[in-house]
């Protein structure tokens, strides 16, 4: 479904940083204002770019990213070069959700609108209760991770029916404003791995509107 100049009024993105020591939160602030700001020059984002409300969420790390430590998110480089939040350090099996159940909850009643009502307890599993935490993407349009490194990779998450909608980007990397952009239309149009061959595609992505589920060989 094609998105509306009425659908983006006013949408409201959230971005936290990891491997951002305490003492390098002004580097975190800087580093998503330079990456939102390049961003911008790029269309359609440029059209529309008064319509983001844009919110840099200081998520403090023990460690730098780079140095093997405790961070935030225990952001892990999985064999396909892709940054994932892991489930298997400290236990957590709810840290893959740790932006709809315990992040947003917070920023909604704390700081976007104090006055709504729903509520997410992250301590416990929602059926059917007040605390279904998916209703925060209701209020938030996109979820995005800044991570403070100068490695080159990136992905892009969007499974809303599992809660899941956020990208992770390198703060530092050669083409850092470029990924930030590119994960960025991930989630915010829901296009698909339009460089994907096809293996690791779901049902709903082969249906995206930028890929093609059939497979071309390309001659040079």
């Amino acid at each position: 479904m094609q998105k509306t100049r009425s659908d983006l009024e006013n949408m409201v993105v959230v971005v936290c940083g990891e491997g951002y020591t305490k003492s390098q939160q002004g580097k975190f602030i800087n580093d998503v204002k330079r990456l939102w700001q390049d961003a911008m020059k790029y269309e359609p984002y440029r059209s529309y770019a008064d319509r983001f409300n844009v919110y840099a969420l200081c998520t403090a790390s023990e460690s730098t990213f780079d140095n093997g430590g405790s961070t935030f998110f225990d952001v892990i480089i999985d064999k396909y070069n892709s940054p994932v939040i892991s489930n298997n350090l400290h236990g957590s099996q709810w840290k893959n959700h740790i932006f709809e159940r315990c992040i947003s909850p917070e920023f909604i009643e704390k700081i976007h609108d104090a006055h709504i009502e729903k509520k997410c307890d992250p301590n416990t599993v929602p059926s059917g209760s007040e605390y279904e935490p998916y209703y925060v993407h209701d209020y938030i349009a996109q979820f995005a991770m800044v991570v403070n490194t100068k490695s080159d990779f990136d992905g892009a998450y969007n499974n809303r029916e599992s809660g899941l909608h956020y990208f992770i980007s390198p703060s530092d990397s050669f083409r850092a404003s470029k990924t930030f952009a590119h994960d960025f239309r991930h989630g915010l149009l829901g296009l698909g791995d339009e460089y994907s061959n096809g293996f690791l595609l779901e049902d709903k992505e082969l249906k995206s509107l930028n890929l093609s589920n059939e497979r071309k060989e390309i001659r040079i």
